[in-house]
């Protein structure tokens, strides 16, 4: 069904509102002629306060008279608009009890969605043997829930991630680092290969530095060329 306006507007539209606006600007011109750009002075502050007051009371006048006309004149319309609200709002309810039924339904998809690539992260962390070194949120990505993201792609997504962990974890074993547990313990919190591999470098020199100063230390090397001399027996005399 359409909805029709059954009143001419355009018998409407041409009418305008008439009043002495021409006379009373004219008037009002040279009313405040005398005051426009006035400077009070401290004698006249009594004289300019009134002067205030009879202008503003003009303007009150005026203000009132428009705001009475604006009523009048859009009765009609404020009128016929609330009966229109009245029907938007009619649908806006309809729409919103649909709307509830229509998110239930998209959030329990979401869920279900998200539970099967939560098993299938499980099942390939075991397959791969990397279970102990990554978490589903760490890797998750919110827009696997949407509904223009397939599932088959999603877990595409997620079995790249995962080949990439195990190939980060290759890497880091094939250093052959006494650090290798500190260095997977870290890698467990960051994934990130690059700042492994600078941490493993860091720990081996502050190591070589620490054997370097042990052995400097050490009775008999370069570290005790400042020792005082042992004295020496005197030979005994015949």
């Amino acid at each position: 069904m359409e909805f029709k306006v059954t009143t001419d507007l355009s018998v409407i539209q041409p009418q305008s509102i008439e009043s002495n606006f021409k006379e009373t600007k004219e008037w009002l011109q040279q009313a405040l002629a005398p005051y426009q750009g006035m400077v009070v002075t401290e004698d006249a502050i009594a004289e300019a306060k009134t002067k205030r007051a009879e202008i503003n009371k003009v303007k009150d006048a005026l203000e009132d008279k428009r705001k009475a006309v604006k009523k009048q004149w859009l009765e009609p319309y404020m009128k016929w608009e609330e009966q229109v609200k009245e029907l938007v709002s009619m649908c806006d309810e309809t729409a919103k009890g649909i709307d509830s039924q229509v998110k239930k339904f998209e959030n329990d998809a979401k869920e279900e969605k998200l539970n099967a690539l939560k098993v299938y992260f499980n099942g390939q962390c075991s397959g791969l043997g990397i279970g102990p070194y990554v978490e589903f949120d760490q890797i998750f990505n919110p827009k696997w829930l949407n509904a223009t993201c397939k599932q088959d792609i999603a877990m595409g997504e997620i079995r790249g991630i995962l080949m990439n962990i195990l190939d980060d974890l290759h890497t880091i074993r094939n250093l052959g680092s006494e650090f290798e547990p500190a260095l997977l313990e870290e890698y467990k919190k960051t994934h990130d290969l690059r700042s492994i591999l600078t941490k493993d470098r860091a720990l081996k020199e502050t190591q070589m530095r620490e054997a370097e100063l042990k052995r400097n230390r050490a009775p008999g090397t370069q570290g005790d060329m400042f020792d005082p001399p042992i004295p020496q027996k005197a030979p005994e005399k015949p």
